[in-house]
């Protein structure tokens, strides 16, 4: 590492994973209508009309909740989904064509986990001028045909030179969210599924009164099959997942190595003092910031109205499927929630009901192993 650079423990604060202790709140309603307000602590004024605003305790007051534990893949989500509804059914015969040819013309391998110890290694990162090269990446641009791939390519190749700047000093921050956003969309396209601003979908459909209060969603993406991108605005809708993509600059969702570590440590302290809390925390908390979750919770539930007919209206309980993506870690989510359920929110009225929201472990896209996991995952969004 050159004189200057960043200490590894204050680089780790860019890296997508966070330790983030989960707090029970009470929600009160109240009788304001700002939107600055929202459930903080043991009071509740007034249900945040954004669910940008929201945090953990806005979504558990309407009975939604994350499973405890992660599924081991995206394909425990989707198979879940094909078991009750049909939706998403492997891959055809065609399409594994379309899917080994990706995986043989991405074979870099950049975990973003591993991200410090690889741009101190000099047969990974090469510096010449200051620029960065990354020789596994350049490899697969020089051997790759297609250019889809090669756009992917130099989407990963432009963020990796953009924190290896962040990281020798070249620039003050670090890359920012659009990267992301940019490298999600091109590997979506590999795998015939095309993305949609949130800030484009219909408003009538964004938005749901919930605790008297007109609510509004804006996705970060919505992802719609290739072959349905004609009838992408019409009244029949045919997203097949919603994306909520999270800040990776904000120092509020990331803590240096010790802190992670120390917020661990408190954790599993916590559990262990049966007078406090017997029950084992859930696991996503410990990987993303509690109010990005309550976020895309609103976020699965506003946009149920655009998600296609197999998935909304096939049985009397709703599948929406969604994604959280931090930096290039991918976590496939599920809302599953009954239609009486849906339907008692929407009249104001309370709830015994309990929807559940499953997620699968975080996969990276610049991670090779990850990588071909998710990239049958995505192609088998498209079957629906």
């Amino acid at each position: 590492m050159t004189e200057g650079s960043k200490s590894v423990e204050k680089w780790l604060v860019g890296l997508p994973c966070s330790f983030d202790r989960h707090v029970k709140y009470k929600c009160k309603k109240g009788s304001t209508n700002s939107e600055t307000s929202s459930c903080i602590g043991e009071s509740f004024n007034s249900f945040p009309p954004r669910t940008s605003k929201w945090n953990i305790a806005c979504l558990e007051s309407l009975g939604i909740f994350y499973n405890k534990e992660f599924h081991d893949s995206p394909q425990d989500i989707l198979s879940m989904i094909f078991e009750e509804t049909g939706a998403f059914h492997p891959v055809s015969e065609e399409q594994n064509c379309n899917v080994t040819d990706i995986k043989k013309s991405l074979t870099f391998n950049f975990p973003i986990s591993e991200i410090v110890d690889m741009l101190t290694d000099k047969e990974k990162v090469t510096l010449n001028n200051g620029e960065s090269f990354f020789p596994e990446i350049e490899h697969d641009i020089d051997e790759c045909t297609s250019v889809d791939i090669r756009e992917f390519l130099f989407s990963c190749q432009l963020m990796l030179s953009c924190r290896a700047a962040f990281f020798y000093d070249w620039r003050e921050n670090i890359e920012p969210k659009d990267m992301f956003v940019e490298i999600l969309e091109k590997f979506a396209r590999l795998c015939q599924l095309i993305t949609v601003p949130g800030s484009a979908c219909s408003v009538k459909k964004t938005s749901m009164t919930l605790e008297n209060v007109s609510v509004t969603s804006k996705a970060d993406l919505v992802m719609i099959p290739e072959r349905y991108r004609r009838s992408t605005f019409s009244a029949k809708d045919s997203a097949t997942c919603v994306v909520s993509v999270a800040e990776i600059n904000n120092l509020k969702q990331r803590k240096s190595k010790v802190g992670r570590e120390k917020a661990a440590q408190d954790v599993r302290s916590s559990i262990k003092d049966g007078e406090k809390d017997s029950s084992e925390p859930t696991q996503i908390y410990t990987k993303v910031n509690t109010d990005i979750l309550a976020q895309h919770g609103g976020d699965l539930l506003i946009n149920r109205q655009m998600y296609c007919s197999t998935l909304s209206s096939s049985t009397p309980t709703l599948y929406l499927p969604g994604m959280i993506v931090v930096g290039t870690e991918v976590i496939f989510t599920l809302m599953k929630i009954h239609r009486k359920h849906v339907m008692q929110l929407k009249e104001q009225r309370e709830t015994t009901l309990r929807a559940t929201i499953y997620y699968s472990k975080p996969k990276d896209l610049l991670r090779k192993e990850d990588r071909d996991e998710l990239v049958e995952a995505f192609t088998e969004l498209s079957n629906i």
